[in-house]
């Protein structure tokens, strides 16, 4: 989704549900999460820097972090490497 497109939808689900975005943010949506969790992020996402993602992994004390080159933000789901460390991690972390 291209950055236009994003703000537009953004818009539309404001006004339609009547909230704003800047009232949520992903710390504030993540800080309940009382389970283990992996993030994994890519070096070329031009939507959300590298520092940021650390920044959001402090936040949560049970987090992995990996981090992936390459795929930039929309392509991230598609990189085999991704789907391998994602099925190692759960793999590796059944309860």
């Amino acid at each position: 989704m291209v950055k236009e497109d994003w703000f537009t939808y953004r818009k539309t689900l404001e006004t339609e549900f009547k909230f704003s975005s800047e009232d949520y943010t992903m710390q504030a949506a993540l800080k309940n999460i009382s389970t283990d969790i992996l993030i994994i992020h890519n070096t070329e996402d031009e939507e959300f820097p590298v520092s940021e993602i650390y920044a959001l992994q402090k936040s949560i004390p049970q987090s992995k972090i990996s981090i992936t080159e390459g795929s930039g933000h929309q392509n991230i789901i598609g990189n085999r490497l991704v789907m391998t460390r994602v099925k190692e991690y759960l793999l590796n972390n059944e309860k």
